[in-house]
């Protein structure tokens, strides 16, 4: 009777993973979905999530992570540790001092608010580097008392043609709005 139950529990999961497979084909493609839904342009985005026809000459080529510098295969977690401390060196050279030194607190201006599903959530804009204005959705619960600490949520732009709506809930496909979903929590 067990072996009969587990069975029948598999052929369930499959079943509803192939009907919930089917419904995903259904919808809309990420590009369609794209240009269905409105949006605010975002005029470098197109450019950056796009590969290149022909790689430029000096690309890098980029060696296989699970191989020491000797070409050896990696099979243990100490081999792994040695690689991993010496491509997080390399990186660390790639992108320089992360130190930076601040002289404050960002300057943050709310460019507008809206109050939904228990969630307050606002669209500002700070500088992420003096003079280099960038914009983010601030959402937390609504209801928490101001003036102390209460869980928020910070979206910052992801790579979707919605940009930070997207995961803020203002456009896009609902599953991927998780700071709204995160909000909503609490």
């Amino acid at each position: 009777m067990t072996r009969f139950r587990s069975s029948r529990r598999r052929w369930l999961a499959s079943s509803l993973g192939t009907l919930a497979a089917y419904c995903g084909r259904r919808s809309l493609p990420d590009a369609a979905l794209a240009q269905a839904l409105p949006r605010k342009e975002v005029p470098w985005l197109e450019e950056v999530q796009r590969v290149p026809d022909v790689l430029p000459l000096d690309a890098p080529r980029l060696p296989p992570l699970l191989v020491d510098p000797q070409n050896r295969p990696i099979r243990d977690l100490q081999g792994w540790q040695h690689q991993r401390q010496s491509l997080r060196q390399a990186w660390l050279q790639v992108l320089g001092s992360l130190e930076i030194k601040r002289s404050g607190v960002p300057r943050l201006e709310v460019l507008e608010e809206e109050r939904a599903d228990g969630v307050i959530r606002q669209r500002v804009r700070y500088d992420a580097e003096p003079g280099e204005p960038t914009e983010a959705y601030v959402l937390r619960p609504a209801g928490k008392p101001e003036g102390r600490k209460r869980p928020g949520v910070l979206v910052f732009h992801p790579t979707v043609t919605a940009s930070i709506r997207e995961p803020a809930g203002v456009e896009g496909r609902p599953n991927m709005a998780i700071g709204l979903n995160l909000a909503r929590r609490g």
